[in-house]
């Protein structure tokens, strides 16, 4: 049994590639397997906001990882830039919670927290959004959630990693594990075997049915979203804003993004008109110039939900099994 590398990374989304980055800076060789392209699924599809969409609904066992993640992102942003060229673009843009009904319980958590944030009146909400619907009255403002340009994100971190040795197979998808004695050593692609002293499971909404093979009972599930892009004049919006489940990501260049649905649907990618027009009927609500606008891309991904927290770690029914997926939102 020929060994194809230290370890194999199942999945090249955003968890695949970060996991076999960290890999190959400690020295491993890393083979990553992914069923399509790398990081064109539900990595390329969210929004990149670097936060749990409701942090005050978050379990407190994620708050801790959620943090350190934060904290990490502008410099690994920095290391990716000046290595491939391609500016992920972490920005601070700060999170504006806008929906009545939420502001007291974030206020609340922001206080114990101790998270820095400012309560904002009718005033002081009209000039920081000028083009908010006056609709707005108060706001309460998180300034240092940040977000993440994630498609050029995924781009460079699919250049530096080529860059510092991944092998790299994409059109590959794992129908098997390969196992003996109870030690994963391997996994099966079809009629191609191949081996490793450790398999890591990153394989987003798809992770269940490996998990399965496995013996492992973690349910990951897929859980459909669907969004718009407008593209607008720089600084139209200048937070990213949040009401309810909706939210609007501004980026540096004017596009403009809107989400996002919740639809639990298997495997089912498509995009719906009924979704599209639901979320632009909001986006405008929001932003009322937008109506003169129309949205130059409706897109969907699959998120890994099932879960209230994600599946980190080695796999106890078998050795040799780790998995690092359902992150959710």
């Amino acid at each position: 049994m020929m060994k194809n590398a230290d370890v194999i990374v199942v999945g090249g989304g955003l968890m695949g590639l970060l996991t076999a980055r960290e890999l190959l800076l400690a020295g491993c060789s890393v083979c990553l397997l992914e069923r399509g392209k790398p990081g064109r699924e539900s990595s390329w599809a969210g929004g990149g906001i670097l936060s749990s969409l409701h942090p005050w609904r978050m379990d407190d066992a994620l708050w801790p990882l959620a943090r350190w993640g934060q904290q990490v992102y502008p410099a690994l942003a920095a290391e990716l830039h000046e290595a491939t060229g391609i500016n992920p673009e972490w920005l601070a843009s700060g999170l504006l919670v806008i929906d009545n009904n939420e502001i007291a319980e974030a206020d609340n958590w922001a206080t114990v927290s101790g998270i820095h944030y400012q309560s904002l009146t009718e005033e002081q909400l009209a000039l920081s959004e000028p083009a908010l619907s006056r609709q707005y009255r108060q706001a309460l403002c998180l300034p240092d959630i940040a977000q993440i340009r994630n498609p050029r994100l995924l781009q460079a971190l699919v250049a530096d990693s080529l860059a510092r040795g991944l092998q790299l197979l994409s059109e590959r998808e794992v129908t098997a594990l390969i196992h003996q004695q109870g030690q994963c050593v391997g996994v099966q692609c079809g009629s191609e075997r191949l081996f490793a002293e450790q398999v890591i499971l990153c394989s987003g909404a798809w992770s269940g049915p490996l998990l399965r093979l496995a013996g492992c009972t973690a349910v990951v599930a897929p859980v459909r979203g669907q969004m718009l892009l407008y593209r607008t004049e720089p600084g139209t919006l200048r937070h990213i804003l949040l009401d309810r489940d909706r939210y609007l990501i501004p980026r540096l260049d004017g596009h403009l993004l809107v989400g996002s649905t919740v639809e639990h649907c298997g495997f089912e990618k498509v995009i719906t008109t009924n979704a599209g027009e639901e979320l632009q009927h909001e986006a405008e609500c929001l932003l009322p110039e937008l109506a003169a606008l129309h949205p130059v891309a409706h897109w969907a991904g699959l998120r890994p939900g099932g879960r209230s927290l994600p599946v980190i770690g080695p796999v106890p029914e078998m050795k040799g099994l780790f998995v690092n997926t359902g992150h959710y939102r």
